[in-house]
């Protein structure tokens, strides 16, 4: 992490209240693979989480996120929350890097687009991990089929890019995640790419605020809210508007379809 992150920097400025945030820095590939990042990230998420007193922080709205492969970072931190002894408030994850290899749709589709072409993807991998950690879900979130208790797992908003090569297996795992019971809130922002939160601001500060008002949230109010959206049928993912209509994906109902003058 550094403290003049640019995505850091436009994420935090559509807080309205006061959060007190860390940017952890880890150990990188290919000088140190998997599993370094991710002992660096649960160990440091630990020391925080028991510490964060000492600078006037309240550990009971302890939250963790990222962007990009610190969002793959935020993710197994989320996962392993339970096991780690710290409870999580909230996650929030910007396009992570979610699956070993690149061979989904949206790879095929828009890796010739020059913020993460093919070729730069695969290498990533390749110095991160072997094949024989793709199964582990450390390594790779959305390998965590059928192995996480939703009583223990916080809620996560999952950020996709609608022309982004890592799509794809973000909406996946946002639909792995609710089909396990995990209170999910995805959101695609179109006419963007990979590393390119800054083309839709209004989609970035929506997200941004719901995420602080269930940081900021009674667990009663938390509660209360996610029955609300359970006898309504599900959960919508939040786009922002486009030049043309979209579909908006309704987990566990029917779809529907909104207007650039949707609201």
């Amino acid at each position: 992490g550094d403290a003049r992150d640019t995505h850091l920097i436009r994420i935090l400025k559509h807080f309205k209240q006061d959060v007190l945030v860390a940017s952890v820095q880890y150990r990188l590939a290919p000088q140190a693979p998997f599993p370094a990042p991710v002992e660096d990230a649960t160990h440091a998420s630990v020391w925080l989480y028991h510490n964060v007193h000492i600078f006037g922080g309240d550990p009971d709205r302890f939250c963790v996120g990222g962007v990009d492969a610190g969002g793959t970072l935020a993710a197994v931190v989320h996962q392993e929350a339970s096991k780690l002894g710290i409870k999580v408030k909230a996650t929030i994850v910007f396009a992570p890097y979610l699956r070993f290899g690149a061979t989904t749709r949206s790879y095929m589709e828009y890796s010739r687009i020059g913020t993460l072409p093919y070729d730069l993807a695969v290498w990533n991998w390749r110095c991160y991990c072997s094949t024989s950690d793709a199964g582990d879900p450390r390594c790779c979130p959305i390998e965590v089929r059928g192995k996480m208790d939703p009583r223990e797992i916080s809620p996560i908003f999952i950020v996709t890019n609608r022309y982004d090569p890592l799509r794809d297996e973000g909406r996946e795992y946002a639909q792995r995640l609710s089909a396990e019971g995990i209170e999910v809130t995805h959101t695609e922002l179109f006419g963007t790419h990979h590393h390119a939160l800054i083309c839709d601001l209004p989609g970035v500060r929506r997200i941004v605020r719901q995420f602080e008002e269930r940081m900021f949230a009674n667990d009663s109010d938390a509660s209360q809210q996610d029955v609300q959206r359970t006898k309504k049928g599900g959960k919508v993912n939040r786009c922002s508007p486009s030049t043309e209509p979209q579909q908006v994906e309704v987990i566990g109902t029917e779809k529907e379809t909104t207007s650039p003058t949707a609201k």
